[in-house]
């Protein structure tokens, strides 16, 4: 019985999430969905910052900065929530648009 019960929270542990990533101060660009397991396909924010560079040629200088829709940094690849939004950025300044 343990076991089972160690399967299932192993198995909640590395559930995927998807998140939505908009560039800041880019009203125009759709947004860039991408699902991953943290923790495991991506191991920090750093990990993170390196694919989104990557992905999105249009920040200059590569992704240092993750804010909330809100304009809240993040700060930890644990603070993401599944179906969220989040804002990429060059800079530590939040553009409101």
């Amino acid at each position: 019985m343990p076991a089972l019960y160690l399967r299932e929270s192993v198995k909640n542990y590395w559930t995927a999430i998807k998140v939505t990533f908009f560039v800041n101060g880019d009203e125009h660009f759709p947004g860039l969905e991408y699902r991953f397991r943290p923790g495991k396909d991506m191991r920090d924010l750093d990990a993170l910052f390196d694919m989104l560079t990557k992905r999105l040629p249009q920040l200059v200088t590569g992704a240092r900065y993750l804010f909330t829709i809100q304009g809240e940094p993040v700060h930890r690849i644990e603070q993401l929530q599944d179906q969220a939004y989040y804002v990429v950025s060059s800079n530590r300044k939040f553009k409101v648009r």
